[in-house]
């Protein structure tokens, strides 16, 4: 039996009738049928009786030998969903996947991109299949993200091909290439910051920020000249990138940037400046961001940030110094205010 294990989620086979149950009453019997509305509701879907339900499922059904066209998501020991794959050309060995999680208790939280990354691995991982892909349409920003942050790009998109409550949305197509997935899967290089690599910084900062002025309450800081630590892929590129200030007993996180989000590069750089910080013997590790930044606010607070100081209005002070700073930013969200989150750290 096949069974994959994750931290928040478990992948496995459908070897018993209560578990092709517990799927077929989220599918056919639960009265909100929220995912419906997500999970292609513009393709039509027969019904099945329970009977053929569980024929379907527990008959055998492989992509190749040891390897099933699904699996059943397991979250706190109950069925909820599953993960799945389909032929659009054998031929071509062109295969789409899917992930569908029934209960939406668990839509937020990561379980979904935990669930499908596993799914990706294993797939490529026990096959020679050299793209896996993957269709959603553009009102479905959720699977979208998630098919992202585990390294699929946005290879395809079909204008107005869906309708959805009599909307159109565009048909996307999304994928990753096993060479896509073989880089993904590297330990990224770590190095610190040094004279050699300050042109590669600076031409980093301009590309994905226009320039590497940093403008805060907290002073106004040129990030190709401070210290920092950074990651580099197989062809020596920046993934990812951390700059910071000892100030006393503080250590303030001036800038954090990871060029792919979800493989755990932020966090390994965000300890490398925890190490440093102790090595100084800061008593705490800070950092500012903004309030319209939910992201950071998530990532930091997960690793023990908590928010010390909210600064109304800093942002527009901020802009008179650095007029470039946009007036919104994620989800449209008006930016204001700076948010200091603090860490303390043992320095002993």
């Amino acid at each position: 039996m096949i069974q994959l294990n994750g931290q928040k989620v478990r992948l496995k086979q459908a070897v018993d009738t209560d578990e092709v149950d517990q799927l077929y009453y989220w599918k056919y019997e639960e009265k909100e049928q929220e995912a419906k509305k997500w999970n292609g509701p513009y393709i039509p879907e027969p019904f099945m009786t329970k009977k053929e339900f569980r024929e379907s499922w527990l008959k055998e059904n492989e992509l190749f030998p040891h390897v099933p066209f699904s699996l059943l998501i397991i979250i706190d020991g109950k069925v909820t969903g599953y993960v799945s794959s389909y032929w659009v050309d054998r031929m071509t060995n062109w295969l789409e996947t899917g992930i569908v999680i029934f209960d939406c208790d668990y839509w937020n939280g990561g379980y979904g991109s935990e669930a499908y990354k596993l799914w990706i691995d294993f797939l490529f991982s026990q096959t020679n299949l050299h793209r896996l892909g993957m269709s959603t349409w553009s009102g479905n920003t959720r699977m979208m993200k998630v098919a992202e942050k585990i390294g699929m790009r946005e290879e395809a998109r079909i204008r107005k091909a869906r309708i959805v409550n009599d909307i159109y949305y565009d048909a996307i197509k999304m994928g990753m290439l096993r060479e896509d997935w073989n880089s993904s899967n590297k330990i990224l290089k770590l190095v610190e910051i040094n004279e050699s690599l300050k042109d590669q910084v600076i031409d980093f900062f301009t590309l994905h920020w226009g320039g590497s002025e940093m403008v805060l309450s907290s002073g106004i800081y040129d990030c190709s000249t401070l210290d920092g630590f950074l990651t580099q892929n197989d062809q020596n590129e920046i993934m990812g990138l951390i700059t910071y200030k000892i100030k006393g007993i503080e250590c303030e996180i001036i800038s954090l940037d990871s060029v792919v989000e979800g493989k755990g590069t932020g966090s390994r750089l965000v300890k490398e400046v925890e190490k440093k910080a102790k090595q100084h013997k800061c008593k705490q590790v800070s950092v500012i961001t903004t309030n319209d930044n939910l992201p950071a606010l998530a990532f930091y607070q997960k690793r023990g940030f908590t928010i010390a100081t909210i600064l109304n209005q800093a942002v527009e002070k901020a802009r008179k110094r650095k007029p470039s700073i946009p007036i919104n930013g994620y989800n449209g969200i008006p930016i204001k205010d700076e948010i200091k989150l603090v860490k303390e750290i043992d320095p002993s």
